[in-house]
């Protein structure tokens, strides 16, 4: 199981690639603001 951990604050761009990039290879998303 592979969970990705990462800060989150008004980054909307970057997030919607980040979730895009690794959707087929990441289990779990871990977003903390």
């Amino acid at each position: 199981m592979i969970y990705d951990c990462f800060p989150f604050f008004n980054e909307l761009d970057v997030l919607e690639i980040r979730l895009n990039v690794l959707y087929d290879i990441v289990d779990y998303f871990v977003i903390t603001e």
